[in-house]
């Protein structure tokens, strides 16, 4: 575990913008997110990040290189209408998706979960850790 002096302690803002000491990870998930506009989860990124996630970030979802990657949970951003070529995804992945309203959610497949985003980060919060903690036990 890596030790810092008080002073160099890393630190946080919690939600109302105070700063906070963050405990250094002793172990890690891994969370692939996916997302023709990254900014758009952002805040979703850096709250997974402070609970000890490593959170891989790409833009295409046809990207060769995430079929070679190891992870406990992968998210997919469908809450954007982009033009992009759709993933083919093994039914060995622990899928969220995240789509941009009520009626998108009850298209999206039944074999895979899916999130309306954006949402209160507690909530996309709740629902990752329960995927993720699913996802390490299979």
């Amino acid at each position: 575990m890596q030790s810092y002096k008080d002073s160099e302690r890393p630190r946080v803002d919690d939600d109302a913008g105070v700063l906070k000491e963050i405990p250094c990870c002793e172990s890690t998930r891994r969370i692939i997110i996916v997302s023709p506009l990254p900014a758009v989860v952002l805040p979703l990124v850096m709250q997974l990040m402070v609970r000890c996630y490593d959170v891989l970030i790409f833009h295409q979802e046809n990207d060769p290189i995430l079929e070679t990657i190891p992870s406990d949970l992968l998210i997919i951003d469908h809450s954007k209408e982009v033009s992009v070529e759709r993933m083919k995804i093994p039914s060995s992945r622990t899928v969220l998706l995240l789509v941009g309203d009520e009626e998108q959610l009850l298209k999206s497949s039944n074999d895979q979960t899916g999130l309306v985003w954006p949402c209160p980060i507690s909530e996309a919060l709740e629902k990752i850790e329960q995927m993720a903690i699913l996802s390490s036990k299979k």
